[in-house]
């Protein structure tokens, strides 16, 4: 079941700087959500929502919360990742993705490139039942 990768782009503040980390044994699913604006009008809104295992395959990287990794050095970076869904910026991307974000190479570009993806908008952490712990994300 839990046999998808997803690739998650941590943006660093304080340092200006991208840091990916690709993540195997999650499950996601691609959709679109119909709503109504207040104009009428149908607005069509794709979604990408994503399951994230406790003991999901994270390269040896560790997970911490979005405040402790806005605060942390650049140089300790590489060993952590979160899931920040207050400030807009991380994004996560369906698939075992290489591509690094620079100057040249902009999170647009990313997206653009890639249908599969969105930015995080909200994340649900499961990690204190007893069982079936995981995070749950939901992109847009």
């Amino acid at each position: 079941m839990n046999d998808q990768t997803i690739t998650l782009y941590n943006y660093h503040a304080v340092s200006k700087t991208w840091h990916r980390t690709v993540i195997h044994g999650v499950s996601y699913r691609y959709g679109s959500e119909r709503t109504v604006a207040s104009s009428g009008a149908v607005v069509f809104t794709q979604l990408l929502t994503i399951i994230i295992p406790a003991e999901a395959d994270t390269s040896g990287k560790t997970y911490i919360d979005a405040v402790s990794y806005s605060g942390m050095r650049k140089e300790a970076l590489g060993d952590f990742w979160t899931i920040n869904p207050m400030k807009n910026h991380d994004v996560i991307v369906c698939g075992d993705v290489k591509s690094v974000i620079s100057d040249a190479y902009t999170i647009t570009d990313l997206q653009k490139d890639f249908q599969k993806s969105g930015t995080v908008c909200s994340l649900s952490d499961n990690t204190d039942v007893p069982l079936l712990k995981h995070y749950k994300v939901v992109c847009k």
